[in-house]
């Protein structure tokens, strides 16, 4: 994401920064049409010849008004006298003529030259082809210029005058930034191309599709087509891409729109309003092969319904939590502004003051290409929001993808655990519940064994098994209760033996859960505990508490007032051992002490980290 902006910003604004370093226009080195005495004369008929013109009466000249004078067959004169004092030019800046001529009248109103352009004129028969429509004027101290222009399509008929120097240093400034235009819509357009013939996207199809089906229109719009070799071979190439062309562009433009804003789910009732506004342009085109000035207009009125469908669609796409929308929209505001700025020009005078040069170079190449200067921001901006859209998606599936992993390996580490729990339940049934009931059998089978000791063994056994079943119920259990279970299944059995038992537990916190192979080695360390007391410390008296200690640890306890035992001793069996290893897996800490006096008694400390 962050090359691409940086590129597309490097892009836009290397332009800026090449005209910036040379040299600026002055604005006395432009004057048109205003400082001009300029009249206007409409030929319905176009049959008139210069001789018939110049013979008008002066009535018949009206002054030019600055409305536009397209869309119709009429044959337009326009006449002005000029005092050249240095080699230049007479400039129509609108590129969208069909016919131009010029006559330059000396003083006794003889043709000194006669120049001829048009859009649908061969390149050899223009004065300077490179130029459009630039007429070089004669050496001459006073001439009358007769312009003659013609033309089917839009037509706003300013004319220049404009010295030579001046002209060809904002020619080539033009065609530089003209050359960045054209280099970044063609540079997107194959660039996505080429991505999708990689990666089987359509969304870059249709990008791609669409920035060069923009930079073939604004060609055309520029008049491009109009200087190039092919109008030797069809003159009125440039007129009919300005019609045709539009529709091509706006079927990739819904075909974009679709994919990016998934609009077969988003809105499905959308696609088929785009299609219709298709159908009535192609409709609108069949007019070509009667009427060209009505088939321009429907086909731009239609071009300017797709600007409410799309803000109709981001409008939409926002309410859904789509973030790219908003460049969509901000890339639509520039075309919007390239667009209102053509129009503004084509039928008044507002712009003139940027026309001419009085703000400097820039602003007088956006006034001339305002729609090229708008559609290439545009197609800049749709490319970041596919490059924001790309990157949403490709972080979504990178989320998606963690999870996933994460998931299979929490799978596995519960796989393995319960695996491990299972060996271990299984061993301690084995060693536990198989040796007891094993020895309850032995003794069943002794014909010398007492009732009451068989019946202690196996009520041992029974006790064994349900605090395993305890362990086994409470997978997430907490600590005072499993307590509070060893206090029920081992209590009647500490009464038997004739041992008071005083159950000391204090405030635990409640977070602290035990695994069922942690809570299974707490009761057989506990278990193991009191049955050392029963067995061997022939004591009255028991004590259990547990609580909470200053560093938050939880500190279990154990004491009886039997007698006490030497600690070495005791190290040869495997009781304590066994009590250590249950201490350890639980990472906790053992310590036991023992005194030898009289009702010295042993304790027992567990210290469990929370």
């Amino acid at each position: 994401m962050r090359w691409c902006s940086g590129l597309l910003l490097v892009l836009l604004f290397s332009p800026f920064i090449q005209a910036g370093a040379a040299e600026l226009l002055q604005p006395d080195a432009y004057y048109g049409q205003a400082l001009l005495q300029t009249d206007y004369y409409r030929d319905a008929s176009q049959q008139l010849t210069l001789k018939e013109v110049q013979a008008l009466a002066a009535s018949s000249w009206t002054p030019q008004q600055p409305d536009n004078r397209g869309f119709d067959s009429a044959a337009h004169w326009y006449r002005f006298q000029v005092h050249p004092r240095q080699p230049g030019y007479l400039v129509a800046p609108f590129t969208l003529l069909d016919r131009l001529e010029v006559y330059w009248l000396d003083t006794r109103g003889q043709v000194v030259s006669h120049q001829l352009s048009g859009d649908h004129q061969p390149l050899s028969r223009r004065p300077d082809w490179r130029k459009r429509f630039a007429f070089p004027w004669p050496e001459q101290t006073l001439l009358t210029a007769y312009v003659r222009i013609q033309t089917l399509g839009l037509a706003n008929n300013r004319l220049l005058l404009w010295p030579a120097d001046a002209f060809h240093h904002f020619s080539q400034r033009e065609a530089r930034w003209l050359s960045w235009c054209y280099g970044l819509l063609g540079g997107l357009g194959f660039f996505f191309v080429f991505i999708y013939l990689a990666l089987r996207d359509r969304l870059f199809l249709y990008f791609g599709g669409m920035a060069l089906s923009v930079l073939v229109m604004s060609m055309s719009i520029a008049g491009e087509f109009s200087v190039s070799h092919w109008v030797d071979f069809w003159p009125g190439l440039n007129d009919y891409l300005l019609v045709i062309w539009p529709l091509v562009t706006t079927l990739a433009t819904i075909l974009f729109l679709r994919s990016f804003f998934q609009l077969d789910h988003l809105a499905p009732g959308m696609v088929k309003v785009f299609y219709g506004l298709l159908g009535c342009m192609l409709l609108a085109q069949l007019q070509l092969l009667h009427d060209y000035a009505l088939a321009y207009r429907l086909t731009f009125l239609l071009v300017l319904t797709v600007t409410p469908l799309t803000l109709a669609i981001i409008y939409l796409s926002w309410r859904r939590g789509q973030q790219p929308a908003y460049l969509i929209l901000v890339g639509l505001a520039f075309s919007l502004v390239g667009a209102s700025v053509d129009i503004s020009r084509a039928f008044t005078d507002s712009l003139e003051p940027f026309l001419l040069g009085d703000y400097g170079f820039e602003l007088r190449f956006f006034s001339r290409h305002a729609t090229l200067t708008g559609m290439t921001l545009e197609m800049a901006c749709f490319a970041l929001a596919v490059a924001g859209k790309i990157f949403q998606e490709r972080r979504a599936r990178e989320v998606a993808l963690e999870q996933l992993i994460l998931a299979e390996k929490e799978q596995k580490q519960l796989q393995e655990t319960s695996q491990q729990q299972r060996e271990e339940l299984l061993r301690e049934m084995h060693d536990g519940l198989g040796s007891q009931l094993t020895t309850a059998v032995y003794s069943a089978r002794n014909p010398v064994t007492k009732k009451e000791d068989l019946v202690a063994e196996l009520q041992e056994a029974l006790e064994d098994l349900r605090m395993m079943m305890d362990s086994l119920q409470s997978p997430g259990g907490n600590l005072a209760t499993l307590l509070g279970q060893l206090r029920y299944r081992l209590g009647r059995r500490l009464q038997a033996a004739g041992l008071n038992l005083h159950w000391q537990v204090g405030d635990l916190p409640l977070e602290k859960d035990l695994t069922p192979r942690q809570a299974l080695h707490l009761q057989r360390l506990v278990q193991e505990a009191l049955a050392n007391v029963i067995k061997h410390a022939q004591a009255d008296e028991v004590r259990f508490e547990a609580h909470q200690t200053a560093d938050r640890n939880i500190a279990i306890k154990i004491c009886d007032n039997g007698q006490g035992f030497s600690l070495p001793p005791m190290t040869r069996g495997r009781g304590l051992d066994n009590m250590r290893y249950r201490a350890k897996a639980l990472d906790g800490r053992l310590e036991i002490s023992s005194s030898t006096l009289k009702k010295g008694g042993t304790c027992l400390l567990l210290l469990l980290p929370n």
